[in-house]
């Protein structure tokens, strides 16, 4: 096989779009490696096979890429500024990390795509293909997108595409207004009168249609967008401090009435608990206080166990991260316990954090206390003293659901 440098694959780069599709039929095995360039006006346009190519940490000022086969190239960490990428198939491409300002993906497809921690300022993201695409902690501002019905015709598309994204409720807290404005248009869309059956609203949607040859593909059945609806109401409705839905709602595996009764009546059985069984416990004690609770998954990751939101005595709403540690009575919770808690509420922006367990806590975490006021300790005594004055609460919200709750 030829060998070919990084300076000889950008001449024949900038050769213009036949001279390279040529080029890469005649080295099919080729692994190209373009990472850190700068490209000034480069246009590759329909048909261009820029496919499965490392462009990480490059800069691309006024490029145009229209029409452009992008599928699973690698933009990590790229500057992106006054550049088309209009009509693009960008399906599974990494943008993680990357800038992107003054740029258009107007009729962009990006099943599959990864914009996690990538900002996009001032740009068109009127895409067509959002299934998979991974908005994770990305920041979106100034953005040409619909949000209701009417833009979406103007703008070509569907107002529902970007339901599609994983996610969603996991964009960065500075463009949770963004987010609210798209999904309280979205909410109304569907829920309009006489609208009931949305995946036929997006079935027979003209422009989707012309892309999709009249008929959805697979990944677009009808359950797969029942979920993704059902996905749109459910952050809608926890925006809006509403009714969870039924089907965010799982039955407690552990926690019930008479187990309550039980542990006040014997606190020590407090130690038979399933380590589920006792972050049901404190979730629900915290909702009989009046608190909106959400209890994660079982499987998760995020590195706390409870999200809760509270109103002072003026009505000022404080949010919590709450660690539970079932742990044997001879075993104390240390420091690193904590600092690592703190670690997650400064990456999450939230405001105070809560620490329970069934144990005790080191002298060194309560010498570290003295000088926090957004942390709260619960040990033994303290979650005993809770279950003695517990007395469910009506107006307590407790949420058990597979994603964190996002507030605005």
């Amino acid at each position: 096989m030829t060998k070919f440098s990084k300076l000889d694959i950008n001449t024949i780069l900038k050769s213009g779009t036949d001279y390279w599709n040529n080029w890469r039929k005649l080295n099919p095995e080729l692994e190209i490696d373009l990472t850190g360039n700068i490209y000034d006006g480069l246009k590759m346009k329909f048909g261009a096979d820029l496919s499965s190519i490392n462009f990480g940490n490059c800069k691309f000022i006024n490029c145009d890429f229209s029409g452009a086969n992008l599928q699973n190239s690698n933009f990590q960490k790229t500057d992106f500024l006054g550049t088309s990428l209009r009509k693009t198939n960008c399906h599974h491409t990494k943008f993680c990390s990357s800038k992107i300002k003054k740029c258009t993906f107007d009729r962009a497809s990006l099943e599959g795509a990864d914009f996690s921690k990538t900002l996009i300022l001032d740009s068109n993201f009127c895409i067509t293909n959002a299934t998979g695409l991974n908005l994770k902690d990305a920041i979106l501002e100034r953005l040409e997108y619909p949000t209701n019905g009417t833009e979406a015709e103007m703008f070509g598309t569907s107002i529902l595409e970007l339901s599609f994204a994983k996610n969603l409720e996991l964009i960065n807290k500075k463009s949770h207004s963004f987010l609210l404005k798209y999904i309280t248009g979205v909410y109304e869309y569907i829920n309009k009168q006489g609208q009931k059956d949305e995946f036929k609203l997006y079935r027979d949607n003209e422009f989707i249609s012309s892309i999709f040859i009249d008929s959805v593909p697979e990944e677009r059945s009808k359950e797969y967008f029942t979920s993704s609806i059902n996905q749109i109401n459910s952050i809608y409705n926890l925006i809006n401090n509403s009714v969870v839905p039924n089907d965010l709602i799982v039955v407690t595996e552990y926690i019930n009435a008479k187990l309550l009764k039980e542990l006040k009546e014997n606190p020590n059985k407090i130690h038979e608990l399933h380590w589920r069984g006792f972050e049901e416990l404190i979730a629900e004690i915290l909702a009989s206080y009046g608190w909106k609770v959400t209890l994660t998954a079982k499987t998760r990751d995020n590195g706390f166990d409870i999200f809760a939101i509270n109103k002072d005595i003026s009505g000022v709403q404080q949010s919590w991260l709450i660690e539970c540690k079932k742990w044997s009575i001879d075993r104390p919770v240390g420091i690193d316990v904590i600092r690592s808690l703190y670690t997650v509420k400064n990456d999450l922006s939230v405001g105070n954090i809560m620490l329970a367990t069934s144990s005790y806590f080191s002298p060194e975490v309560y010498k570290y206390q003295s000088s926090k006021f957004d942390l709260d300790l619960r040990d033994y005594s303290k979650v005993i003293d809770w279950i003695n004055d517990y007395k469910p609460n009506p107006n307590g919200k407790l949420y058990i659901k597979q994603n964190r709750l996002i507030c605005p």
